[in-house]
């Protein structure tokens, strides 16, 4: 049988993500029937060819099941013992760190919680920086544990083995590791790349080479990671193959003047030894990690003498990871990483031939290798996007459409970064070798930081697809796409014109959609416990009613501010001065860019008060006009405290304050759409709205099955349609 492993990595693939959502009984019922069924397709393998691949399919059924099952018993359930609502100290091994705006998160295995030792990772949010490396162990205590599964990145935390997560105001309390592991010394090469890159490079010149050598994006700035997701090349700072590929090629052409018989052997073992050591220092990332087993099985054939199948070694690898750690299926980088390859794989073939096939009416030959290069790199960017655009409408809730444009106008020339940056690092002592490096290296980095810039500016470069008809949409062209290549891929003409005909409806699909978002609303109410954190967008037009909530849910609103994909927001509103709905306005006001800031007259907490911008406007009361369809009107006083959205075809009132006087303002504000509120109910008539959202972070049973509670749903969306009805769903 050819290409075994395509049949047995895709089974275990699909049988693995369906468990992820399904649960550990799927598992048990499918390792069940696929027992049953493995004993007639066993005896009756060798009568027919099929049988073959059906009994591969089912081994892998069967060890999906158990691999499943087992990690889920040993690690995931214990897990979960561990969260309480007390107050508790967290001991661990410090395994990972980063930070994000005065927010310092440690991944710490083999915690220990108030002297239970256990074999489990957990994620502390603290607002303390430890002088904490990897190894050495850190102690803190934390208000509570929580399970991640209520968080909007719970699968892909959960694809790196952290369950549970923690947040602490304390500082913590470090002990120097006696003995180090592997980890700390890939880690301090990572650094120190780092720290030599600062010195010789200005400070986003530095990120961004930073980011694309070894995958640390911890000194980029948010601006340059949205511009760079909404323009569609973020896939640069996601060290995979693009990487390691350079790397590894260049390394074995350094080595093809080799003397001695055994030349081929000796490229191979030294590529192989550079493989795993850039898998190190780039931290074994899945979609690293992925490149790297294909390139090893690709450099294996040099000791079997036999070259290797491109597609039977991307799913060796995919079954390699899979087996090792069976929740890696649900990480976003190994599913994007896989598909983009996969569809490079089996479409890269047939669109160079394509272009080979202008080759005779093109001349001078210059002319035709521009050319060639430019086409290849915008059909690499268009196949990667038709694989890709599925997983990115489902995870992000939008994909980029304007992929394709900015890679061909940035993807060429950033090659040069990787060998400039370190030729110019490497040689900073000799300025004469690193200073036309240097130059050139800024250059390219400033060149493509402008194009990204003014691409993400761009109204249609991000399409929205939070809509279930346009992931439903989104789904079937992939499908297609994949049902092609398999159907057509030897009938050339054939596969050209179904590709085409899917790049079509994805062209129609996206016009469709970016015109229709002009007449949306779109509102979260993101579960931040008994408080008020509200995110409107209307059109083009994003504004943020109310940051509060407790400290334990913070990660969430930043997660649901992040899902909205927006470099900025039109309007910050702090409706009170209690922890309810402005626990959170100093952090937003130092992470996020803000056009205006609408303020409660009253005292705010002095560290919000300091960190607001000098121009932010205090009031209590607004009418503040959103685009050309919608208005925002807002009162604080004794008597009443909320906002109302108002426009043709949708209403919405907010309640800050449960005991709200209703006949302190205009009557149409006890109609709505949709009312949001905290878990106190106001008193009023709630027959006269549509739905109710509440925000609370108690189990609350309510008669009325048009109200949606945080607490059971998780966060809440409310979508409206160019028909007039509405999209209720929750995270």
């Amino acid at each position: 049988m050819s290409r075994p492993f395509v049949y047995f990595g895709s089974a275990l693939f699909i049988s693995l993500m369906i468990y992820s959502y399904c649960g550990v009984y799927t598992a048990a019922a499918v390792f069940l029937v696929s027992a049953i069924c493995s004993v007639p397709v066993f005896l009756l393998r060798k009568k027919h060819a099929l049988l073959r691949k059906i009994l591969t399919c089912i081994c892998a059924l069967l060890l999906s099941s158990s691999l499943f099952t087992v990690k889920t018993i040993l690690e995931y359930e214990p897990a979960q013992t561990l969260c309480t609502d007390s107050i508790c100290t967290v001991s661990g091994t410090v395994y990972k760190y980063s930070n994000d705006y005065g927010n310092h998160y440690y991944t710490l295995s083999n915690i220990s919680v108030d002297g239970k030792q256990t074999n489990i990772k957990i994620r502390i949010n603290s607002k303390h920086k430890a002088d904490a490396e990897i190894d050495d162990k850190l102690t803190v205590s934390v208000r509570g544990i929580y399970s991640l599964e209520d968080s909007v990145s719970a699968l892909n935390y959960k694809s790196d083995g952290i369950y549970i997560r923690a947040y602490s105001s304390e500082k913590p309390e470090v002990l120097p590791a006696e003995r180090h592991s592997p980890l700390f010394y890939f880690d301090a090469i990572r650094r120190g790349v780092s720290d030599s890159l600062t010195d010789v490079f200005p400070t986003d010149s530095a990120a961004v080479a930073d980011a694309l050598l070894t995958g640390n994006k911890a000194s980029l700035s948010r601006d340059i990671q949205l511009n760079f997701s909404h323009s569609g090349i973020s896939h640069l700072f996601a060290v995979s193959g693009f990487h390691l590929t350079f790397w590894t090629s260049a390394i074995y052409m350094l080595l093809r003047n080799l003397p001695g018989r055994n030349k081929k052997l000796l490229q191979s073992i030294i590529s192989i030894i550079f493989v795993i050591f850039f898998m190190g220092i780039t931290g074994f990332t899945d979609s690293v990690v992925r490149a790297g087993i294909m390139q090893i099985v690709l450099f294996s054939g040099g000791f079997i003498r036999r070259k290797s199948d491109s597609l039977n070694s991307l799913f060796i690898a995919l079954t390699l990871i899979l087996t090792a750690n069976p929740f890696a299926v649900t990480s976003i980088s190994l599913q994007m990483s896989f598909f983009a390859t996969l569809g490079l794989i089996t479409l890269g073939e047939p669109a160079f031939s394509l272009i080979s096939g202008i080759k005779p009416f093109i001349r001078p030959v210059k002319i035709y290798k521009i050319i060639s290069s430019l086409l290849s790199t915008a059909l690499i960017s268009l196949i990667a996007s038709l694989f890709t655009v599925f997983i990115s409408a489902v995870t992000f809730d939008c994909y980029s459409f304007a992929s394709p444009l900015t890679n061909l106008l940035c993807v060429p020339v950033a090659q040069l970064i990787m060998p400039l940056s370190i030729i110019g690092t490497a040689f900073s002592f000799f300025p004469p070798a690193s200073s036309p490096c240097i130059f050139l290296c800024n250059v390219i980095i400033k060149y493509i930081l402008a194009v990204s810039e003014f691409i993400a500016d761009l109204s249609w470069a991000v399409i929205d697809a939070q809509s279930a008809g346009v992931v439903l949409c989104l789904g079937i062209i992939t499908f297609a796409v994949l049902i092609s290549v398999a159907a057509f891929r030897k009938k050339r003409k054939l596969l050209y014109i179904s590709v085409a005909v899917c790049s079509a409806a994805f062209l129609v699909l996206s016009v469709t959609t970016e015109i229709t978002e002009t007449f949306t609303h779109k509102i979260t109410v993101c579960s931040v416990g008994n408080g008020s954190a509200v995110i409107l967008r209307s059109g083009n037009r994003n504004i943020i009613l109310g940051c509060g909530g407790d400290n334990n849910s913070e990660y969430i609103f930043t997660n649901n501010i992040n899902n909205v994909n927006a470099k900025s927001f039109d309007l910050l509103l702090i409706p009170r001065n209690t922890e309810t709905e402005a626990s959170y306005a100093g952090a937003l006001a130092g992470k996020y860019s803000f056009d205006n800031v609408l303020a409660t007259t009253q005292n705010l907490d002095i560290s919000a008060d300091s960190l607001l911008d000098s121009d932010a406007k205090r009031s209590d009361e607004c009418n503040v006009r959103i685009d050309g369809r919608t208005n925002l009107l807002y009162i604080n006083n004794e008597r009443f405290s909320g906002a109302r959205i108002e426009s043709p075809d949708f209403t919405c009132t907010i309640i800050y304050k449960a005991t709200s006087d209703f006949s302190a303002v205009p009557e149409g504000w006890s109609y709505a759409d949709l009312l949001i509120t905290r878990e106190n109910l106001p008193e009023t008539d709630l027959s006269r709205f549509d739905n109710i959202f509440i925000s609370t972070d108690r189990d609350i049973i309510y008669d009325n099955p048009n109200i949606y509670s945080t607490k059971t749903d998780g966060t809440l969306r409310y979508v409206t349609t160019l028909t007039g009805g509405e999209i209720i769903y929750a995270d």
